[in-house]
């Protein structure tokens, strides 16, 4: 594959000659069979100074393999070190390279990086530096052009001194909006700049406790539906549906990354259930089962969780969201796993025994009613007899 693996491989019996085919100065250390390390190139120099620093030309290792263009950022957001001038810019001149890259390498990529929320956060800002994410990542690139009202979500918000008129060249030389300063919204004394859905992510991510890379890579993309649903009205923006809209962009990164079945279907159940974390202890109690007894409910809480600390103090509290977790366990506790839940639940409720009742009724209304009973038969805790259930059907009758 083009600049992917060299087209001859030429041995050598020297450790030297052979350092110089790696991609990092740190990585192309070596021991003798007495213990000490050999450093043809500074590695252990860039390690204490905390530089990433391609062996000899960055530009020929580059092109010798171009997998080394995302590996580069990947050592920079885990390890925090910082790119070597020469070397990130022959990564911006031949960031083309990884267009010609297999989906599963760059997937790869994204999965090392996905170690810590900070780490992915930090190889996601890596990559839009160097103007890669437009093309591995599009949907979150486009983010970055759906506003947020910052005091729903001070995440992202920048203030500016209009006492001072002091210039800036980006948002990041600006201060960080405080919303627990009242100075901050005195119009007569700062302006405010709004954040966006792209820095809400990054803000979710660097909240998240998580080091589970499906785990994070849900919260990476919970919201990228909002980059399809943007409205604003009276100066206020909203994203009505944006958790099912996205589910269709999931689908096209499933596709374009090769993502595993299992991890797409992850990302999907939590994007579309995040958004019932605001209103969760309102849901009826057959619903919030369901959502708790689907496998996929771990990567849909540290989603939750994740999307609620980004927001900071006062906005999220810890033990609100443990309450609401700790009701969540209570009542998946009463009725338990989902066959022992179906078995017991089929015991009193059955599509025959609707159509016994109500002869000649249609599937759709067979289906209405038996949800509306499942749902007052765990409403009741199950503490409801056959006969009770009977009468409810007919009752109820469409």
């Amino acid at each position: 594959m083009k600049n992917r693996y060299p087209n001859t491989i030429k041995l050598t019996n020297s450790f030297e000659e052979d350092s110089k085919r790696r991609d990092l100065t740190f990585n192309a250390l070596g021991l003798n069979k007495d213990g000490v390390i050999i450093d043809y190139h500074n590695g252990i120099e860039d390690l204490n100074n905390k530089i990433i620093k391609t062996v000899g030309d960055a530009k020929e290792r580059f092109i010798e393999d171009g997998l080394r263009v995302i590996r580069c950022l990947r050592f920079s957001s885990k390890m925090g070190f910082t790119i070597e001038p020469s070397t990130k810019s022959a990564i911006i001149e031949l960031k083309y390279l990884v267009s010609n890259l297999s989906s599963e390498r760059i997937r790869d990529e994204l999965y090392k990086a996905a170690t810590s929320g900070n780490s992915l956060a930090n190889f996601i800002e890596h990559l839009d530096d160097v103007g890669l994410l437009v093309d591995i990542l599009p949907e979150m690139k486009a983010l970055q052009k759906s506003p947020h009202f910052y005091l729903h979500h001070p995440e992202g918000a920048k203030v500016i001194d209009v006492t001072k008129n002091e210039p800036y060249k980006s948002k990041k030389d600006l201060s960080d909006f405080d919303i627990t300063n009242p100075e901050h919204q005195d119009i007569s004394k700062y302006k405010i700049l709004e954040g966006n859905a792209y820095e809400h992510t990054l803000a979710a991510l660097r909240a998240s406790k998580s080091t589970d890379p499906v785990e994070l890579i849900c919260c990476l993309l919970h919201d990228i539906g909002k980059a399809i649903t943007h409205k604003e009205e009276n100066g206020k923006h909203s994203y009505n549906g944006h958790e099912f809209d996205g589910l269709k962009l999931v689908d096209d990164i499933a596709v374009r990354l090769k993502l595993p079945n299992k991890d797409k279907e992850a990302i999907k159940f939590a994007m579309e259930h995040h958004m019932k974390a605001h209103k969760i202890k309102e849901l009826n109690k057959n619903k919030l089962l369901a959502i708790r007894q689907n496998p996929n409910w771990p990567y849909l809480k540290s989603t939750i969780y994740s999307d609620e600390a980004s927001r900071g103090t006062p906005l999220f509290n810890e033990k609100e969201f443990q309450d609401k977790m700790e009701y969540i366990e209570s009542v998946f506790k009463k009725f338990g796993e989902t066959e022992a839940f179906e078995k017991k639940m089929s015991e009193l409720i059955t599509g025959k025994i609707i159509m016994e009742l109500i002869p000649g009724i249609q599937g759709k209304d067979i289906g209405i009613i038996k949800e509306k009973i499942r749902q007052w038969i765990v409403d009741n805790d199950f503490q409801v007899t056959p006969e009770e259930v009977k009468q409810k059907i007919l009752n109820i009758k469409p």
